[in-house]
């Protein structure tokens, strides 16, 4: 089973998540965990250490930025695949993102169909 956690400090994005990822959690293809802050994130991370496949992260929060939390993921558990999600197409962020290790950088609004295609097929 695939284990995926998403932190975005908008609650309605959860629903999003939940929605679009329904049918491959019913199957049980998928655990999807939502957080709705960084540092929260980090300490389930650390609670499931080595049951972590993928990080969806938005970068535009308190306390923690995404960039401060993929540095965070990375520099301890660097097997987590991270996807940078941002509702800015920057290219600068993108560069950055990749610098630091994501593995992907997905633009809001989201592509769910494209974002499944990729976590489902690696």
């Amino acid at each position: 089973m695939i284990k995926i956690m998403a932190v975005d400090d908008e609650r309605e994005a959860e629903l999003l998540f939940n929605y679009f990822f329904k049918k491959e959690m019913k199957e049980n293809k998928l655990r999807l965990d939502f957080y709705t802050s960084a540092r929260e994130c980090l300490e389930a991370i650390k609670e499931n250490e080595g049951d972590v496949d993928y990080v969806l992260s938005d970068i535009n929060m308190p306390q923690m930025d995404g960039f401060e939390f993929l540095h965070e993921v990375h520099k301890d558990y660097p097997s987590i695949k991270f996807f940078m999600v941002s509702a800015y197409e920057n290219a600068t962020y993108r560069k950055r993102a990749k610098e630091m290790g994501a593995f992907d950088y997905v633009s809001k609004p989201i592509d769910f169909e494209e974002l499944k295609d990729k976590i489902l097929s690696l």
